[in-house]
């Protein structure tokens, strides 16, 4: 079966604003560490301050304006930003959570119909943080609570609390960074397995699991096969680890018959620095590519478009 995309919404779920006003460089900078340590034995003459520079690039749309021209080159309608607390963690940042929430309410003030936004606050931050998070929630500005556990709590953790209790009574989605991120922080936060609690603690709860199409695959896709409340994004597919490469190892997701719970998502920018934003998107469309072709009109909507939408709070 061929499809053609174009008649469809194609709504980004997993993006950043390619900003280093909340993508901060004590984030990026140790993944430029990483990058240069496995490619500088194929590269020798690439120095680790040029693939920190490379990276460092990146971050520097703070008002969205490439992104919007990056969005209508890969022909993406809406896209959602996701915007993690980061200031707990990284101690000496110069932006407080509040500060990026207006930063990024301005950016969908500018550009309206364009974005969505799931936005969190560190649980660390205590009752002010939640009521910071509240006000937010009450002005309907934030679509979808992102919680970003490898800063370093578990899903568990009692100060959450208060955000799952709200969620759960407002319908609001909450979306868990799942898998490997910055060498500056510990994996063991993000592990899928610490999830499962709380999906079942809270079935009002819709769950994403962010890079669960890319990472830890099994665990993903068996929770969002037996919890009715969970789904998996493929936000990353770009940077998978699989032997196959990404459109393959993407086109064997699409056989797990979840697909009814995968929702498209890139990631960028990170990542940004291996390749274009509409070519990352367009290499998953191209019919030549074979990686979408053999999924019914309806799926494909349900993964581009319409799982995501039926979880937003609006």
């Amino acid at each position: 079966m061929l499809h053609n995309c174009d008649d469809i919404e194609i709504i980004d779920a997993h993006i950043h604003l390619p900003s280093s006003h909340s993508l901060f460089p004590s984030f990026y900078e140790p993944i430029g560490d990483n990058i240069y340590s496995a490619i500088r034995k194929y590269f020798p003459r690439m120095s680790k301050e040029a693939a920190i520079n490379n990276i460092k690039s990146v971050y520097s749309d703070h008002n969205a304006e490439k992104l919007i021209l990056d969005m209508n080159e890969a022909n993406i309608k809406k896209a959602i930003l996701l915007l993690p607390d980061l200031t707990y963690a990284l101690k000496g940042v110069h932006y407080s959570i509040e500060d990026q929430i207006e930063q990024h309410i301005n950016v969908i003030k500018t550009n309206p119909g364009r974005f969505y936004l799931m936005a969190g606050v560190d649980p660390r931050w205590g009752k002010s943080g939640f009521e910071l998070f509240k006000k937010y929630v009450d002005q309907k500005v934030i679509n979808g609570l992102k919680l970003y556990t490898p800063c370093g709590y578990f899903p568990n953790d009692p100060k959450l609390r208060p955000y799952y209790e709200l969620c759960s009574d407002i319908k609001m989605p909450v979306i868990f960074h799942t898998g490997p991120t910055s060498p500056v922080f510990r994996f063991e936060y993000s592990r899928i397995q610490h999830i499962d609690e709380i999906a079942h603690k809270y079935p009002n709860i819709n769950i994403i699991l962010a890079h669960g199409g890319v990472n830890n695959i099994d665990e993903a896709v068996e929770l969002c096969a037996y919890r009715p409340n969970v789904y998996l994004d493929i936000s990353g597919y770009m940077m998978t680890k699989d032997p196959l490469g990404p459109l393959k190892a993407l086109k064997n997701l699409f056989k797990r018959k979840v697909n009814h719970k995968i929702i498209f998502g890139t990631d960028w920018p990170i990542g940004g620095y291996k390749s274009k934003y509409h070519g990352i998107v367009k290499s998953l469309l191209k019919p030549e590519n074979d990686v979408i072709t053999q999924l019914s009109k309806s799926e494909v909507r349900m993964i581009f478009n319409e799982n995501i939408l039926e979880l937003l709070y609006q």
